[in-house]
This record gives structure tokens, C-alpha cells and sequence, in this order.
């Protein structure tokens, strides 16, 4: 209906104001990833007359349309100054939303650490309403700086659930996985991708519905479910391919990657994971590369190609240094520590375990398992078995199976049998679920959760009755004890 509306306007004598609308409208309708100047440079025209002609709200639109088409085509650098230059001429406050969001898709690597505190600074002063609490939450997104992505992009969500946005609130529920899956924080990353997914898909956003996969990717294969792992990333596989989403791939192949490292599959977790390095590889995007890194380099241990990584990790070593993503300098610190020679490991590992590990248990998990079988390797049997114990147990407590599968198996020969790991509870429970259990345990009733989730509050209370024999209690007030990590909730 949108698209006859406009072509029977075109033919019309429009304004330069109208001019401006036809063009966002067709964004809306398709909006192109092709990061092609000609496509990119008429909308930063368009922006530039209609801000001439008074709307500032349109041209922002317009130039947001602009910077996404570069940016998720990977293409940004062709058209960066030409799409920060009009921002600039934008008659609004420096650190607007839209502004910033723009600007975080085009910004080049030397500028990211200040503008992520521009983007962090708004936290305090944070603006009521959802579409700028996204736009932050996408900006600090974007920058890798997940934490605060996560509060911007929860507050929004909230507000979207009120007002029944639910085109928007498919797509933070997405960037929310993502970022809680950075976060190392997957009980809430498992139910906020599959809300998404089936959003995205009554809304008709493939795109968005392929990321919501390619994170239930993720976790299926993180968890030892390789078969559900590689239907979701062909699925999302088959949608972003043609579209040219070099970002979402690159996150079907990490996904990838994870699970063949956890089965002890390097070779395919070497060749998946390579890909995201590669810039000519429509796997490689620059929010995305670096969460790459320490996979890739214990891919390349097993496999014989420590060397060549060796050599990609110390070529980002200028860039990592000003970078304010925790995950990128995350990745780098793991990647030294299994790249490092043996007179310089151990102060690796110790410097990688003792920083600030935003992966949370997931990451540091890992490190303790390749920290252990490093000791081990060496002969130190005992100091070994610390590490290795702690990363057990962690990879219980989040049910990353094949990873606690290794674990044991390094115990094994570091002299200790471990007890055969029993399923969590949380295992139990299906991401919706999941999602129930933790808003009762914040203290929602069946009727304001039902409002929050589009259910009745008779199906809410199907969910809890069938809920509470899987976590082993009988009232409400005991959910809070059993659930291993709240949903965040906005400040």
C-alpha cells in the first residue's frame, strides 16, 4: 500500500521537504546494505536539503539511513566524512541520540574511546524515550562497550513492552542477546533471542530474525547442542548471505567456531573463525573481528598454526590499545596468553585472569582450563588441578557440556576423577520459560508479565505450574534463590 501511495506521488510537483520523505520512506520499506556511495550519498544530499528547509528530525533520519547502509555493509570508510560532516551541520545538541548513533557507525578506530564515553555520559541523563534509549544502546553496541549497551537497551525495552513497539522491541531484544552473551550472561541472553526471533518474524524483519538465530546459535552449540547449533546458523545463513550482512555472518561463524572448539574439532573451528579476519571475507566486519581472536588463537595452538596468529594478533595490538571494548581487549589478552612462549605464560595468564573479564564465568572458565592444561604440560601437576577444578565447575553451573567434558578430561590427566556432571536445574526450563521464572522472581505478577510478554496471565500460570517441580519449589519467593542471574533491570 506504501509503495502505490508513493509512486503515485513521485509524479507529483514535490517540495524538497517531500523529496526528503519519499526517500525515507523507501529506506524504511527497503533499507540497502549495499555500503555503495551511489546509493549512500544521495540520502546525505536529501539530509543536507531538508535540514536547509527547516526539519532537522528528517534529516537525522535520513543520515541514520545513510550511516546503517554503510555500516552494515562494512563499507563505512567510503562515505564516513562525508555522513559525520552533515551530522556536524545538524542544528542539534552535540550529544543527541540520533547524533551519536550516527556516529558510532561511522566513527574511525582513533575516535571510538571518546566517543563511547560521550555515549556512557548519557547514562546519567539518560533521555525518556525508547527510540533514544535504543539509539544509545545501539551506539554503545556498536563501540563493544556491552555493559552499558545492555542498561540503554533494557530501559528501551521496557518502554517498548509498554507501548507495544514491537518492530523496535524485536530489534534491542536482539542487540540485548548479543551483548549479554558478550557478557558471559546467558540466562538472559537464551530467552531475549528467542523473543526475538519470533518477533522479528511476525514483523517481517529477516535480518533482525537471522541475528536472533545466529545468537541461539551460539548458545545451543556453546551448550553442546551441535545439531539444533548448525540448523539455526544455516537458517540465518541463507538470509544473510544474499543480503550482504557482513555482520550478522560474521556472527553465524563465530557461533561456529565455539562449537567446534568445545568438541575439540580445531581444524573446522581454525577455518570458521579465520574467516572473520579476513576483509575480503563477507564473514569480516569490524564490530565484530575481534571476538574472533582468543578463539582463533586456541584453534591455532592445536592445529600447528600458532605462528601465523601470532602474527594477526600483534598487527591489532595498535588498535586494541584504544579501543573501548572490554571484549576486544578481552580477546587479546586470551589470545596472548595461549600465543605466549613458556618463560612469558604464566604472567600472561595471570595478567588475562586478574583484569576485568566482561565474558564473564564463560571466559573465565576458559582461561582456567588453558591455564591448567599449561601447567599441566609443564609438569605441575598439583598447581594444575586449581584451575582446572574451577573451570569444572563453572562450565556446570552455565551447562557449557563439551567444555566441562574437556575440563574433566585434563583432570583426568592430572591424576583426578571428577563425578559425572548432572544437568543444572536451568537447563531444565526453555528460554520462555527462562524468561518467565525470572520476572515472577523480581516480583511481577501473572497479569504484569502476561502484559510484558503479549500472553494471557492464565498462560503465565501454565508456565509457572509446569516451572516450579523443574527448579524443585513450591512458591514464588523461592524463584530469586534458584535463577544464577537476575534480568538486568534499568537503573
Amino acid at each position: 500500500m506504501v509503495r502505490r501511495l508513493v509512486a503515485e506521488a513521485e509524479p507529483l510537483p514535490l517540495s524538497p521537504l517531500d523529496l526528503g520523505r519519499v526517500a525515507w520512506i523507501g529506506e524504511r520499506l527497503d533499507p540497502g546494505i549495499t555500503g555503495d556511495p551511489a546509493a549512500v550519498l544521495p540520502l546525505v544530499k536529501a539530509a543536507d536539503q531538508v535540514r536547509e528547509h527547516g526539519d532537522a528530525d528528517l534529516a537525522l533520519n535520513l543520515l541514520w539511513a545513510a550511516a546503517s547502509n554503510s555500516f552494515w555493509a562494512d563499507k563505512n570508510e567510503l562515505t564516513r566524512n562525508q555522513i559525520e560532516a552533515a551530522a556536524a551541520r545538524v542544528p542539534v545538541e552535540v550529544d543527541d541520540p540520533r547524533v551519536l548513533a550516527v556516529l558510532a557507525y561511522t566513527v574511525a578506530p582513533e575516535g571510538e574511546f571518546e566517543l563511547a564515553e560521550r555515549v556512557a555520559r548519557r547514562w546519567s541523563e539518560r533521555p525518556g524515550d525508547a527510540a533514544s534509549l535504543q539509539l544509545l544502546g545501539t551506539a554503545a553496541f556498536t563501540l563493544g562497550a556491552h555493559r552499558i549497551a545492555s542498561d540503554f537497551l533494557t530501559a528501551s525495552i521496557d518502554s517498548m513492552r509498554d507501548q507495544g513497539l514491537l518492530v523496535q522491541l524485536a530489534q534491542s531484544l536482539v542487540m540485548r542477546a548479543w551483548s549479554e552473551i558478550n557478557l558471559g550472561r546467558w540466562s538472559i541472553a537464551a530467552p531475549d533471542a528467542e523473543e526475538a526471533a519470533s518477533l522479528a518474524l511476525e514483523t517481517a524483519q529477516p535480518l533482525w530474525e537471522a541475528g536472533a538465530h545466529a545468537a541461539q546459535a551460539f548458545l545451543a552449540g556453546a551448550r553442546g547442542d551441535e545439531a539444533r547449533a548448525e540448523a539455526l546458523a544455516s537458517r540465518a545463513e541463507a538470509v544473510v548471505v544474499p543480503a550482504g550482512s557482513r555482520a550478522v555472518l560474521a556472527a553465524v561463524q563465530l557461533g561456529r567456531g565455539v562449537t567446534a572448539l568445545g568438541v575439540g574439532r580445531y581444524d573446522d573451528a581454525y577455518r570458521h573463525l579465520l574467516r572473520m579476519l579476513d576483509p575480503v571475507d563477507l564473514a569480516h566486519h569490524r564490530m565484530t573481528f575481534s571476538w574472533a581472536l582468543g578463539n582463533l588463537a586456541e584453534a591455532a595452538i592445536r592445529i600447528g598454526e600458532a605462528e601465523h596468529v601470532r602474527e594477526l594478533v600483534a598487527g591489532f595490538e595498535p588498535r586494541a590499545a584504544g579501543s573501548p571494548s572490554p571484549a576486544f581487549r578481552q580477546s587479546m589478552r586470551h589470545a596472548r596468553a595461549l600465543l605466549a612462549d613458556e618463560a612469558h605464560a604464566e604472567a600472561r595468564f595471570a595478567e588475562a585472569l586478574n583484569d576485568d573479564l566482561s565474558g564473564g564465568q564463560f571466559e573465565r572458565a576458559r582461561l582456567q582450563l588453558a591455564y591448567g592444561a599449561w601447567l599441566r604440560r609443564q609438569r605441575r601437576i598439583t598447581d594444575s588441578r586449581a584451575p582446572l577444578r574451577a573451570a569444572r565447575d563453572a562450565f556446570d553451573a552455565i551447562g557449557a557440556s563439551p567444555w566441562s567434558e574437556r575440563t574433566r578430561e585434563e583432570l583426568r590427566a592430572a591424576g583426578e576423577v571428577s563425578q559425572k556432571r548432572e544437568p543444572g536445574v536451568l537447563e531444565q526450563l526453555t528460554p520462555q520459560e527462562l524468561q518467565v521464572a525470572q520476572m515472577a522472581a523480581e516480583g511481577l505478577s501473572n497479569r504484569e508479565i502476561g502484559q510484558k510478554l503479549y500472553h494471557s496471565h492464565r498462560t503465565v500460570g501454565s508456565h509457572l505450574y509446569r516451572i516450579y517441580p523443574k527448579l524443585g519449589v513450591t512458591a514464588r519467593w523461592q524463584l530469586g534463590e534458584v535463577l544464577d542471574a537476575p534480568r538486568p533491570a534499568a537503573a
